[in-house]
């Protein structure tokens, strides 16, 4: 039904959720096929990362209803940046289901607030907005994993701690 208006965007919600191994390639193959011949985009919702690393160009990562991390998907288990992104690879990486949270309203602060290992008050009570990091790379995070800001804000928290 979703092919016969030859719309040029195919939105694909959890396809192979479910599915066996080799019935998942079927459908994947399947949905190459018909992206190929019939010059379509496909926008793939997925909680699985390993299908999304291996099927898609571009990764969207979303979390508390915003996007939150955008990316390469070659790229997206070495050079992942948002606290929440790297959990969900880490998670898929070590056999572990994906990660869910249960956040009351997040309008005013990040999203990922009450489950990030880097929090920090500007986290509390600011929405952080989706910027650049690198080529192709946006990340909706104050102190993205890796970026010279958080060892920054790491060593000084190190320095007043109380030692």
């Amino acid at each position: 039904i979703a092919l016969s208006c030859e719309s040029s965007v195919l939105f694909c919600d959890e396809p192979t959720s479910a599915l066996d191994v080799t019935t998942q390639a079927t459908i994947m193959d399947l949905l190459e096929e018909l992206r190929v011949t019939r010059d379509l985009s496909i926008v793939l919702v997925t909680h699985d990362l390993a299908l999304a690393t291996d099927r898609a160009d571009e990764i969207v990562v979303v979390h508390g209803g915003r996007v939150v991390e955008v990316l390469g998907a070659s790229s997206l288990v070495a050079e992942a940046v948002m606290p929440y992104t790297r959990m969900l690879v880490a998670a898929g990486r070590d056999g572990i289901a994906t990660p869910t949270s249960s956040q009351g309203s997040v309008r005013d602060r990040c999203s990922f607030e009450p489950g990030c290992e880097w929090v920090q008050e500007r986290c509390r009570n600011e929405v952080p907005v989706l910027r650049e990091v690198g080529p192709g790379h946006q990340c909706r995070c104050f102190f993205p994993v890796g970026a010279p800001q958080v060892r920054a804000s790491c060593v000084q928290v190190v320095q007043r701690g109380p030692h």
